[in-house]
């Protein structure tokens, strides 16, 4: 009986202890999971590699997964997305790289043609191939004088057709060599001398400094009239050719004579 007694509690003790073991290693297995597991948090990634200078859009991003600590300073989460309108990269960024504040800049938004132009206003595109040396200097918002040469009773003029217009736009040439334009702000009395201008002369055009006050004092244009139209030197304010004076009669006595100037013979035709 008393073997039997031995018998049973070792088979207890030895119960016990494997118990013990067991939980003994399923803790230190969970806890080496514990440490094993990488906290992630979802971020803004390059979907792509990207240059610097690129302008964001949602096509060129994604979301991924990453580990919590190699997420860098200011890395920005699904939540910031609204910060990539109007966004451009100020250095390249690799695909899957987390997209971070301080690589995006905002550059200064152009506002639109029509918030440019004040009451009584509008803008013209010209080809700068017919401004020679304009291109490489001019910027939006600079001033520009434009002259107009052109033949007008067999002289050679050279007359002023804009002074102090605002460029408001400039586009580069095309990937074909296509000419690059340049647009102008103008009033309708300016577009239509302009346009007459382009038809019979030669344009020249002059820089002035943004700011610099035009020489002369500013007048409002009116739409040109319908005599006007298409007449560069009344559109330019030039005086009109003198129509020739009418013939005057010279009475003799009884009879009409001829007016001054006519033939001998047309005064036997006017007698009755």
């Amino acid at each position: 009986m008393r073997a039997l007694g031995g018998y049973a509690f070792a088979l207890v003790a030895g119960s016990l202890a494997a118990w013990a073991a067991r939980e003994h290693i399923q803790r230190r297995v969970h806890d080496i999971e514990q440490q094993a597991r990488v906290p992630m948090v979802a971020s803004l990634v390059a979907a792509l590699d990207l240059e610097a200078g690129t302008p964001l859009h949602d096509e060129l991003v994604a979301v991924r997964d990453m580990p919590q600590a190699w997420l860098p300073a200011g890395a920005l989460l699904p939540d910031e997305a609204a910060r990539l309108d109007g966004a451009v990269l100020r250095a390249p960024v690799k695909a899957g790289e987390a997209l971070q504040a301080a690589l995006l800049s905002y550059p200064e938004q152009t506002p639109a043609l029509t918030e440019q132009l004040e009451a009584g206003q509008g803008a013209i595109t010209l080809p700068l191939q017919e401004l020679p040396g304009l291109s490489a200097a001019a910027r939006p918002g600079d001033l520009v004088d434009l002259y107009v040469s052109f033949t007008h009773r067999q002289r050679q003029l050279t007359m002023p057709l804009l002074a102090g217009s605002k460029v408001l736009a400039l586009d580069p040439a095309d990937a074909q060599g296509g000419a690059s334009t340049i647009t102008l702000r103008a009033s309708a009395r300016e577009v239509a001398r302009l346009v007459a201008a382009r038809q019979e002369g030669t344009l020249t055009a002059v820089l002035r400094r943004a700011g610099a006050p035009a020489q002369g004092p500013a007048r409002a244009f009116a739409a040109p009239s319908a005599r006007e139209a298409g007449d560069l030197p009344a559109l330019l304010g030039m005086p009109r050719d003198a129509a020739p004076r009418a013939a005057v009669p010279v009475l003799y006595g009884d009879r009409l004579d001829a007016p001054a100037g006519a033939l001998p013979g047309d005064s036997e035709a006017a007698m009755p």
